[in-house]
C-alpha cells in the first residue's frame, strides 16, 4: 500500500531531502526566536 522507501528515494532527489531538513530546521528556529521575549526594545 503506497510508496515504500525504496521508491520515494528513488524519485527524490537527495539535494531536496537536505532542503527540506535544512529549511524545517530553521522554520522551527525562527519561531523559537519569535516566541522569545524582545531583547532589543
Amino acid at each position: 500500500m503506497g510508496l515504500n522507501l525504496k521508491e520515494i528515494l528513488d524519485n527524490v532527489s537527495y539535494p531536496e531531502i537536505f532542503l527540506f531538513s535544512f529549511s524545517t530546521t530553521i522554520l522551527s528556529s525562527e519561531s523559537e526566536i519569535a516566541n522569545k521575549p524582545n531583547d532589543f526594545t
